[in-house]
């Protein structure tokens, strides 16, 4: 399911660095923003300087940082996913050119 909105909680403003300090949840996510990694932003990484555009556009980054968070918490539940990648552990994999066909095709929209 595709997220619809996302939570951002701000923990900190760290004045020595200019930083921050926010986590995101997904409305999908079952885990407490709370228990989210937190992450460092600087304000001056985004053309804005008005704080609350600054504020917004640090919760736009967090949709893929939330979406990231999610894949990877339905990863630690897929357990034959888990043992499928551990099982190539130590592999060398060759591939040919042809074998990525497959991820240039045309992407049809989910619905």
């Amino acid at each position: 399911m595709a997220i619809s909105s996302v939570t951002m909680k701000i923990y900190e403003f760290e004045e020595a660095s200019n930083s921050i300090i926010v986590a995101f949840k997904s409305d999908q996510s079952t885990k407490s923003i709370d228990d989210q990694p937190r992450m460092a932003f600087q304000p001056t990484m985004f053309e804005d300087t008005d704080p609350e555009r600054v504020i917004k556009r640090i919760a736009h980054s967090g949709l893929s940082v939330a979406e990231t968070q999610d894949k990877r918490d339905a990863l630690k539940e897929n357990l034959v996913a888990v043992d499928a990648y551990k099982s190539k552990v130590g592999q060398s994999l060759t591939f040919t050119l042809a074998d990525f066909d497959e991820f240039n095709a045309p992407q049809t929209p989910a619905v």
